[in-house]
């Protein structure tokens, strides 16, 4: 039985049919364990360390006046240790808000776009099929 290794960000973000772009690159040996959706507004609470959040950026919707939303956001990710944002474009913002991709600028956290025509499913089954035999498999799917 071959050794499992771990997943890293790099072998996620140069996953070409998952449509990644980095904003604020991170560390491309960090481990990820998970990749989860959520849109509420302490997604924190509910994710794993090294996992990754992916999020269409609903909390940033009216939410202009509110210069602290994007602080508090990545502030509680990385007490989490949540690796990284992938922020699905396309869906509320043509572009990451820019107070989010501030924030992340400031406190060096990860933040990548995908490409609207990516599915986050994609990126969550590209993780769970790696991890079930610890070698980064190929997406079958091209992007469109």
């Amino acid at each position: 039985m071959p050794d499992k290794r771990p997943i890293t960000l790099d072998d996620v973000v140069s996953e070409a049919p998952l449509g990644l772009a980095p904003v604020v690159p991170g560390n491309p040996a960090a481990v990820i364990t998970g990749a989860h959706t959520s849109d509420i507004h302490n997604p924190a609470a509910w994710l794993e360390p090294n996992s990754v959040l992916l999020t269409t950026g609903l909390r940033f919707v009216n939410a202009e006046r509110d210069e602290l939303l994007a602080v508090r956001l990545v502030e509680d990710l990385r007490k989490a240790r949540v690796a990284a944002i992938f922020f699905g474009v396309g869906i509320y913002f043509d572009h990451v808000p820019a107070q989010l991709v501030s924030a992340c600028k400031q406190a060096g956290f990860p933040l990548y776009t995908v490409a609207p025509e990516v599915p986050f499913h994609r990126i969550e089954n590209f993780r769970a099929k790696t991890m079930a035999d610890g070698t980064p498999q190929p997406s079958t799917t091209p992007v469109s």
